[in-house]
């Protein structure tokens, strides 16, 4: 409310009334990852887009496209003597772990080029530094088992958010599936984000649950009964 811009910048400091300085790196990340996570959890839209242009202003301001790693600073805040790319683990996971994290599950929720490509560069320039010291980048690690880990890819298609799917995701962890949430009311806000999902279509009744691993698609099952045994 307090603490972004209208072009969506975030900004770092707010007291009496009057918010200032450019946000920084970790501003932007974990505020991102948050929002994923929120979305994951409840499948609001808004929560996506906000995410979505989050990571689209990481990268403009803090991504280093050719060699990978993200500044600390943003290319228009104050300019120091060196802009170094901090990427181990502190009391708190370093930024650049948590961007890795964020456009990496934006590859894979959106099936877009430019997210892949991003991860891509990102995980690249981070495996020198886990090799020098595994134990200083926890969560790196973390983000890479979205990346080796096998994993898979669920859209469901319903005029509403079925309570039997939300069900199933409480039941147990299964951190290598994404699911992302096409109803009647944000079929055009998800294509706009996801354009492969324009393809499914919402049925007349109940839901559809579109499932792929890889490359591969199983065929569209109709009841969560089926879905369980297909995802497990």
């Amino acid at each position: 409310k307090n603490l972004k811009e209208h072009d969506g910048r975030l900004l770092a400091r707010w007291r009496q009334g009057e918010a200032a300085h450019p946000g920084k790196l970790e501003d932007y990340a974990f505020y991102a990852w948050g929002l994923l996570e929120l979305y994951g959890a409840t499948f609001r839209i808004d929560l996506l887009e906000e995410a979505h242009t989050l990571a689209r202003l990481l990268l403009e301001l803090f991504f280093d496209a050719e060699q990978g790693g993200f500044y600390p600073y943003g290319k228009d805040g104050e300019q120091l003597i060196t802009r170094t790319k901090e990427v181990y683990d502190g009391a708190m996971p370093s930024g650049n772990a948590v961007a890795a994290l964020v456009i990496s599950q934006l590859a894979r929720l959106t099936g877009e080029e430019r997210w892949r490509k991003a991860a891509d560069i990102q995980f690249s320039y981070l495996a020198g530094a886990v090799r020098r010291y595994p134990a200083g980048h926890s969560f790196t690690l973390l983000a890479l088992l979205g990346e080796l880990w096998p994993t898979a890819e669920l859209v469901c298609a319903a005029e509403k958010l079925p309570e039997a799917l939300s069900a199933f995701l409480r039941e147990k962890p299964r951190p290598g599936l994404t699911v992302l949430v096409k109803t009647a009311a944000d079929a055009d806000r998800l294509a706009a984000l996801a354009p492969f999902t324009a393809e499914y279509p919402i049925p007349p009744t109940g839901a559809r649950y579109y499932l792929c691993r890889g490359k591969a698609c199983a065929s569209p099952v109709e009841t969560i009964e089926e879905l369980q045994s297909v995802v497990s």
